[in-house]
């Protein structure tokens, strides 16, 4: 048998329950209390043909170990109730009243400057129970080649272009997949790229930045550098994919979401160990991935398992805790001390229940 420490979210889960993980019967022998964590010894059992789960699983089970694979389909619920309260609010939401300020520069494609427009719009629905209805938000989207217009009108703006790494500049100029620039500067949304070209990370930009401005916002100072990076870019890069608008030819919204998800966090995971990181793994990896003194590091994989992280706290807790968060952050308060009270355990509890899920995520084969 194998076992494997999961939250107590409730007393469901008792001696003689049948649970169905992974396409395995497994039968809970043993249930031992320690602390807010129980411990379910569940040895392998009947292999069933179609892997379900039982009320109780989806309750009270994050993760299962049974053999050697194995997570409970309860993270899947987790996955899709973080997408159904944002497609539910997004269907409530009061609309865009915001007023834009679009600037062009001289040779951006039009089919570049309509895309990130139109994929603002969900964005602009979500989040506008958190923004002023009288906010002005500026949107710059240039070309590669318009780089001293660009230089120019985020100086008046008062940016600085100058500090994007030359390496960058290069990378854009050559063009192709990946060869683009969404930045958010304080008061200012900027999109940089030359080819009107579809791969996911660039399609949920528009959203992902606009979170980092509604996440500044809130915060109420442009130092919002002080909250980890696993969760001002995770929760960016949820939002980005989530918010992504969805072809009205789609039958069914929350299949083509988890196929964006996966896409995005294949493309935005650079570590090759990932698949293969424990749960004490993943709590090590949260710890590592604190506030950052300057831009938070893709190469620390923030975007990717950060979206993953985001999605844990959205579907298990629920959108109005996480909004109340956001709110209370703040340059006089302590970032830890908000998540604690926002959700009523210590880090180290909160962040060996993110884990569990990460390692739920990332234990499976990819590409999914």
């Amino acid at each position: 048998s194998s076992s494997s420490k999961i939250p107590d979210s409730s007393a469901l889960l008792k001696p003689g329950d049948t649970l169905i993980v992974e396409g395995y019967q497994v039968a809970v022998e043993e249930r031992t209390s320690d602390g807010d964590l129980i411990t379910i010894s569940a040895p392998e059992g009947t292999a069933v043909a179609e892997a379900t789960m039982t009320p109780a699983c989806a309750a009270d089970l994050i993760h299962v170990s049974v053999g050697s694979s194995s997570q409970c389909h309860a993270a899947e619920a987790v996955s899709r109730d973080a997408f159904s309260s944002t497609r539910a609010r997004l269907s409530e939401s009061r609309g865009d009243t915001t007023d834009l300020k679009i600037r062009v520069s001289p040779t951006a494609h039009s089919v570049v400057v309509s895309n990130v427009l139109t994929r603002l719009q969900n964005g602009l629905a979500f989040w506008s129970n958190e923004l002023p209805a009288d906010l002005q938000i500026v949107i710059v989207v240039s070309s590669v080649a318009d780089r001293e217009w660009l230089i120019e009108e985020a100086r008046d703006h008062g940016h600085d272009m100058n500090s994007v790494p030359e390496r960058m500049w290069k990378q854009l100029a050559e063009g192709g997949p990946g060869a683009f620039l969404g930045l958010y500067k304080t008061g200012v949304l900027y999109f940089i790229r030359s080819e009107p070209l579809e791969e996911v990370v660039w399609v949920s930009a528009p959203a992902h930045e606009l979170t980092h401005y509604v996440q500044e916002s809130l915060y109420g100072s442009a130092e919002r550098r002080i909250l980890p990076c696993w969760w001002e870019e995770g929760e960016a890069a949820y939002f980005g994919v989530a918010l992504t608008p969805i072809p009205a030819a789609v039958e069914v919204d929350y299949e083509y979401f988890m196929s964006m998800r996966d896409s995005f966090i294949e493309a935005q995971t650079y570590r090759i160990d990932a698949n293969g990181r424990s749960v004490s793994d993943w709590t090590e990896w949260l710890e590592a991935n604190g506030p950052s003194e300057g831009i938070c590091s893709s190469e620390s994989d923030v975007y990717g398992p950060g979206l993953v992280a985001t999605e844990y706290l959205l579907g298990q807790y629920g959108l109005a805790r996480m909004t109340n968060m956001m709110s209370a952050f703040g340059p006089a308060v302590s970032w830890q001390s908000v998540m604690e009270q926002t959700y009523g355990i210590t880090i180290p509890q909160l962040y060996e229940e993110i884990s569990v899920h990460l390692r739920a995520v990332f234990g499976r084969p990819w590409p999914h």
